[in-house]
């Protein structure tokens, strides 16, 4: 994308936009928990999470500027949320007692279709190389699409049908309407 959008002066951001992908799927799950605090009445919590996070996150991100610059800076915004995350979770395990097993298996098929993607779109990339920007980004991209919605398919089928019947697309399922 980088490559197809700004060109090769800006490939220098490939690897910052790389970890910042990876703080972004980390903190899409750490950011919905403060849902769970706010819907059982208690914000402060969120608020006093924030605070954490913030006292971690400002020290992390001067020692991650000074030993990696910006590469260092997305290494601590990742491994900051990561802990974040760990966190809010623990904390509201202990609040409204749904054990972490639980929220693991909810999240694990969309993890695992995930890291299938990666792999997929890894050898893609690397099959498609010489192909230029463009070509790599569309073959890679299609690839992507078509994994995830599989892995999805075959790991999940039950949210792939539940967001179909949301959609109003369930008929276009195999099976049609159930």
């Amino acid at each position: 994308i980088v490559g197809v959008t700004f060109g090769p002066q800006w490939s220098e951001a490939i690897p910052i936009l790389r970890l910042m992908a990876l703080f972004m799927l980390t903190a899409s799950v750490g950011v919905n928990v403060g849902d769970v605090y706010k819907a059982i009445g208690r914000p402060d919590v969120l608020a006093k999470l924030a605070v954490v996070d913030f006292v971690v996150l400002a020290p992390a991100l001067v020692v991650g500027a000074r030993m990696g610059g910006l590469v260092g800076v997305a290494w601590a915004h990742a491994g900051v949320a990561l802990v974040d995350t760990l966190v809010r979770l623990v904390v509201a395990n202990r609040m409204i007692g749904v054990p972490l097993r639980r929220v693991g298996r909810a999240v694990l098929p969309s993890f695992q279709a995930g890291a299938i993607l990666g792999a997929v779109a890894l050898g893609v990339m690397a099959l498609t190389a010489g192909l230029g920007d463009l070509p790599q980004l569309l073959l890679t991209a299609s690839a992507g699409v078509v994994t995830y919605g599989a892995a999805v398919w075959m790991l999940d089928r039950t949210a792939v049908e539940r967001i179909a019947s949301w959609a109003g697309m369930r008929r276009l399922l195999p099976g049609g309407a159930r």
